[in-house]
């Protein structure tokens, strides 16, 4: 079996999760996005486009594209300028 995903999941101390996925995308594969997010921003990182809902609760998720992998941040309460960060840095794993 191929192995085409890696996860990390971080907790700090009140609890928040983060969690950092990189899917290797194949042929017929697909991501399928959430549709009931309250709000959702466009942001270009290092000439990438990382897309990010939001929700009331605080909630994040952020999405990028890059060659054939796709990036997934999800975030229980975490700042836009650190999902650009994170992004920022992810992205250059895979150059």
């Amino acid at each position: 079996m191929l192995d085409t995903s890696f996860v990390v999941i971080y907790e700090n101390k009140i609890g928040e999760m983060i969690t950092w996925e990189q899917l290797l995308i194949l042929d017929g594969d697909s991501v399928v996005v959430d549709t009931e997010y309250d709000s959702r921003t466009i942001y270009e990182v290092d000439g990438k486009i990382v897309t990010v809902y939001s929700y009331s609760s605080g909630y994040k998720y952020a999405y990028c594209e890059k060659d054939a992998y796709v990036y997934i941040l999800t975030a229980d309460s975490m700042e836009i300028d650190d999902i650009k960060k994170v992004f920022k840095f992810g992205n250059k794993c895979n150059k």
